[in-house]
């Protein structure tokens, strides 16, 4: 998006007049357009949830998905206008496939997508990209961390299916979160663009 990239350049020269003489230009840019991403995704994400009316939802669906995909990696979007607007439509389309099923189908649904993702985590390398290739000791870290963020949403999201059945559509939000970013994995793998 022109206009996140605009917004980094003049916050770097600001930046650079104020007082970071010696920082390296191109990296505050980079730093800054990450952040002015992130948040216009979070808000993006908070308008959706608001006037979707699925704020824990929409907020169980992002947990599980960005705890996964920070460890894991998985398909990297072009630029941030489809990172933004995909991973948005990603949330509300997880938060929204509880409705389509039947109340009594919540547990086996929920299992079999915690163990889709643990499965990925147990079986796909993550993928480096390749503006960031990880050192062989940092990718095997990275599949530890994802095998146990994997395993404690999965005794979560199934524990907590049992424990209270009548809130599972929650549960299951989380679930697809989990099953998305382990999709996203497999995606990358497939010829996808990668991420750490």
């Amino acid at each position: 998006m022109f206009m996140i990239r605009a917004a980094a350049e003049y916050l770097t020269d600001w930046c650079i007049r104020v007082g970071n003489k010696n920082g390296d230009r191109d990296i505050i840019a980079y730093g800054l357009e990450c952040r002015i991403t992130d948040i216009a995704q979070t808000a993006a994400l908070v308008i959706m949830a608001l006037l979707m009316g699925r704020p824990v939802q929409v907020l169980l669906f992002c947990l599980c998905f960005t705890s996964l995909k920070q460890s894991m990696g998985g398909y990297h979007a072009p630029n941030h206008f489809l990172c933004i607007s995909g991973f948005t439509a990603l949330a509300a389309g997880g938060s929204l496939l509880p409705d389509l099923i039947p109340p009594d189908m919540f547990l086996p649904v929920v299992a079999c997508c915690v163990l889709l993702t643990l499965g990925t985590s147990l079986v796909v390398k993550p993928k480096a990209h390749q503006n960031h290739p990880k050192s062989e000791y940092a990718g095997r870290k990275s599949r530890k961390r994802a095998v146990c963020i994997a395993i404690v949403q999965a005794v979560s999201l199934v524990g907590l299916s049992i424990l209270l059945p009548h809130q599972s559509q929650f549960w299951l939000a989380g679930a697809f979160g989990g099953s998305a970013a382990a999709l996203t994995l497999i995606i990358s793998k497939c010829g996808g663009r990668g991420r750490t």
